[in-house]
């Protein structure tokens, strides 16, 4: 009421009005629903990205943990540590990196080159050091549709590891 005795109505929404046609129920609902379907399509690309299966492939090869790292290779791996070139079965290509690892304990990694631009396609080149030597490193990784597994795995003798 003001001072003359009347009642004043404040229109609500003077500032904001409501949408029309969308009550607050169908507002929700289409959060929740495109939330749904958009959370599993980014959460997937996050989760086979390039940072996270890198840096678990590094965490491996870091180790010399050769079994953990061949959970990550594709059925067929050419192996390729000079001077010897192979394409072998996944159980070949682990026994394979195995021996190189008994040879050669890992000590320091460092990634020298990434290419994660591509769906289909992964590259990461890896200087790695030994007890026994630098090694230039590269692996391939191509999309399987379940995620990416490696395909190639090339050591190279360290004396030129420029990129």
């Amino acid at each position: 009421m003001n001072a003359d005795g009347q009642t004043i109505v404040i229109d609500k929404y003077l500032y904001h009005s409501p949408p029309k046609g969308l009550g607050v129920a169908k507002i929700v609902s289409l959060v929740v629903i495109g939330t749904l379907i958009i959370f599993p399509l980014v959460s997937k690309g996050y989760r086979q990205g390039g940072d996270d299966l890198v840096n678990q492939i590094l965490a491996h090869l870091k180790s010399s943990n050769s079994k953990e790292l061949s959970k990550y290779f594709a059925t067929t791996v050419e192996m390729d540590i000079s001077p010897n070139t192979v394409v072998c079965s996944k159980a070949r290509a682990e026994h394979i990196l195995s021996d190189f690892f008994f040879k050669h304990r890992v000590s320091t990694l460092k990634i020298i080159h990434q290419i994660d631009s591509k769906s289909e396609y992964k590259l990461v080149v890896i200087l790695m050091n030994t007890n026994n030597g630098s090694f230039r490193t590269t692996l391939s990784m191509k999309n399987s549709g379940n995620g990416f597994l490696i395909t190639e795995i090339r050591i190279e003798n360290g004396q030129d590891t420029s990129p």
